[in-house]
């Protein structure tokens, strides 16, 4: 006697096995990848160090407050680097730094990906600023 357990259904007016695996997989991935792009995945992939001046510090967004902080090496040049800030404490400190134009060790990392919680699309996290001496 052959059990057909793939075919059977599983109550009177339920699903097949397969077609009840099939759900469950669409469910958890309708919640899994969301997360996935609004937490982020913490591997860190990378980090480097830049010197130069602050030129501007922006936090935007609507429901996710994400910190945006530019970088140049001259502040004759038009040439920009944007890293993101996660940790919002140390904004006030950078606002200052670029008021001041002083020039600045910037030490950053990478994560495989960050997450529209933490960033928008920044290369970069910093990680410690760094006061240059004159």
């Amino acid at each position: 006697m052959r059990l057909h357990i793939i075919n059977k259904k599983m109550n009177k007016n339920g699903f097949t096995v397969i077609e009840f695996i099939v759900i469950c997989a669409i469910i958890c991935i309708a919640f899994i990848v969301p997360a996935i792009s609004m937490i982020g995945v913490h591997i860190k992939t990378g980090d480097g160090s830049q010197v130069g001046y602050i030129s501007a510090v922006e936090t935007n967004g609507w429901i996710f407050k994400t910190s945006r902080v530019y970088i140049k090496p001259d502040m004759s040049s038009t040439q920009e680097d944007q890293y993101c800030l996660v940790d919002k404490s140390a904004i006030k400190k950078l606002e200052e730094l670029a008021a001041k134009k002083e020039k600045v060790l910037i030490n950053y990392f990478s994560w495989m990906a960050p997450g529209i919680a933490n960033c928008k699309g920044e290369p970069a996290i910093i990680s410690d600023v760094v006061t240059m001496e004159k």
